[in-house]
């Protein structure tokens, strides 16, 4: 998924990405210990150079997080 926007609407977006996942029946390669997520592979990939782009409203924020096989 790709997020155009300030980094704090991160929290949102996974939300909704994770609700998607769930209505779609997908699983994703993560256990849970103790209450802890424990991911195989989940990644967020700034996109943006903010040397470039210092309004973080308008910052390309990648995330890739792995489904169960």
């Amino acid at each position: 998924m790709t997020h155009i926007g300030h980094p704090d609407q991160l929290v949102g977006v996974v939300t909704a990405m994770r609700e998607w996942a769930s209505r779609e029946g997908l699983e994703w390669d993560m256990t849970v210990v103790d209450g802890v997520e424990h991911w195989a592979c989940r990644t967020e990939t700034y996109k943006t150079d903010p040397r470039v782009e210092p309004d973080m409203s308008r910052w390309e924020i990648e995330l890739a997080f792995r489904l169960a096989d």
